[in-house]
């Protein structure tokens, strides 16, 4: 996946339990397509609360609508 600083993604589990939410990626682009995700914990946030409790880093998720602009 091809991508540039300051955009995000919509991140949604596979069986779509949890509200879909937009994330910022917090990595460069890698030749895997490996992504990396600044999600802050919300102490009553469904979609947070998942990716902290639950995810493991080596379980896959859906991601959709790369968005956002480079802002410098």
């Amino acid at each position: 996946m091809s991508y540039l600083p300051g955009q995000y993604v919509l991140l949604r589990d596979g069986n779509s339990a949890t509200p879909q939410r937009s994330y910022s990626i917090a990595n460069e682009p890698r030749s895997d397509g490996l992504l990396r995700l600044l999600v802050t914990y919300v102490l009553d946030g469904a979609t947070s609360n998942w990716v902290h409790d639950r995810l493991d880093t080596s379980d896959a998720v859906l991601t959709d609508r790369l968005s956002g602009s480079r802002t410098s």
